[in-house]
């Protein structure tokens, strides 16, 4: 699935010292952890805990559009997990 992002979400991550390319890792990492996250504008929301290639773990709130018929990945937030968010991961 294409992610799409634009200036301010990457300005957005950057001030958690997260870069496109680590959120959209713990994304696509298949130990990730999924949560529903309470909608917002109408607009449904999903977050991820998952793990970057380096080994950082990151909290990553996302929402899934059409775009052309095309379903695409917007990222709304991410930052690195909380240690209580860590401990979810690994008791899994």
């Amino acid at each position: 699935m294409p992610f799409v992002w634009d200036e301010g979400d990457l300005e957005h991550i950057a001030v958690h010292g997260v870069e496109a390319g680590e959120a959209e890792e713990a994304l696509l990492d298949k130990r990730a952890l999924i949560f529903d996250v309470p909608e917002s504008g109408g607009e449904q929301r999903f977050a991820r805990l998952g793990p970057t290639a380096d080994g950082a773990l990151l909290f990553v709130v996302f929402t899934l559009r059409l775009r052309a018929g095309v379903q695409y990945c917007r990222v709304v937030t991410a930052r690195p997990a909380s240690p209580k968010e860590k401990r979810k991961l690994q008791r899994r």
